[in-house]
């Protein structure tokens, strides 16, 4: 009996090492591709550029297809140029976690409503793109500008067309109203 204990306990050491490897493996995995995404990741991810006439602001995400990728970090860059701006970004998180055992599986899922309601951030252009390969996935790692006041043409284009609008509008009234006028003086 006294030689059957250490085997056991050997045997349970062995299996235990076996089925905890592959746990270890993927959580050092999991860690080289942290590793390689701030490795990989321009400078502008961590010092953004500086510009009196500019706000800018980077995102970063990954996926199996390059248009996703792109989609998710341009979002997340939108919604943090939003919050610079001085907006308030409008969105909804759910996150689903399932333990199972030693295994645990995370589910993100982020919607976002409504970008930036608060704030004009029309006319925001994409500066720079950089993607890298991490395993299966494509990392996406985006910076985009905000022009601010006479830089940002876009905004400047719409604001301009809509005091257009307004004057004419503001023209048929008084026109309007000058008919009105000499149908009155000419009616007895």
């Amino acid at each position: 009996m006294n030689r059957i204990l250490p085997i056991i306990f050997v045997a349970a050491m062995i299996l235990n090492a076996c089925s905890s490897d592959p746990m270890k493996q993927e959580a050092k995995s999991k860690e080289r591709s942290a590793e390689n995404a701030v490795s990989q990741a321009p400078e502008w991810m961590t010092k953004l550029p500086k510009d009196p006439g500019m706000i800018y602001e980077n995102g970063t995400a990954t996926s199996t297809d390059f248009s996703t990728a792109d989609i998710k970090a341009r979002n997340f860059a939108y919604s943090k140029i939003c919050v610079a701006a001085g907006g308030k970004v409008r969105s909804q998180t759910s996150t689903v976690v399932v333990d199972n055992g030693d295994v645990a599986v995370d589910k993100s899922e982020i919607a976002i409503k409504s970008i930036c309601p608060d704030v004009d951030v029309s006319g925001v252009q994409t500066i720079n793109t950089k993607h890298v390969a991490e395993g299966p996935k494509i990392r996406t790692y985006i910076l985009v500008g905000l022009p601010l006041a006479g830089k940002n043409i876009i905004r400047s284009n719409r604001e301009a067309n809509e005091r257009a609008d307004k004057a004419l509008k503001d023209l048929d009234v008084t026109v309007d109203n000058m008919k009105k006028s000499e149908q009155a003086a000419k009616s007895p």
